[in-house]
């Protein structure tokens, strides 16, 4: 099970952006994996992806890859986890995406992070202080 975050999804949609080679060949990697986000990713997603070929690329990838929405992001009992682990990493200037993807990592134990972000290597944890599993571990 595979969780994937706003990096990976702006990279599989876009053809231009840096990762974009490297994602579709990730993605190979992954074809047989159950593939996950959140509303919060495709918010900033769709953020990154302004034009409308890209929006629609969007739409129709997340059709065709059958990606599943985690909707338990959106319940208000995950406001306080999610708001607890951006004060306690506060100095890093993490966004809420960061936060929730740490907070359902540690709700859903099997999912694997997918994302080219170096801070869940080096510094984001989830709010026990254990590592938030990554599905790369190159890079």
């Amino acid at each position: 099970m595979i969780l994937l975050d706003t990096n990976v999804v702006v990279a599989l949609t876009d053809p231009r952006d840096q990762h974009h080679l490297q994602a579709m060949r990730d993605l190979q990697r992954f074809s047989k994996q159950t593939l996950h986000t959140i509303p919060s990713v495709l918010a900033e997603a769709i953020f990154q992806l302004p034009a409308k070929p890209l929006r629609l690329g969007l739409w129709t990838w997340l059709q065709e890859a059958d990606v599943q929405i985690l909707s338990t992001i959106e319940e208000k009992a995950l406001y306080e986890p999610i708001f607890a682990w951006l004060i306690k990493y506060e100095e890093h200037l993490p966004d809420w995406t960061d936060a929730a993807l740490c907070v359902v990592s540690s709700l859903h134990r099997r999912l694997k992070l997918w994302t080219y972000d170096s801070e869940f290597r080096t510094t984001w944890r989830r709010p026990d202080g254990s590592c938030v599993p990554l599905a790369l571990t190159t890079k």
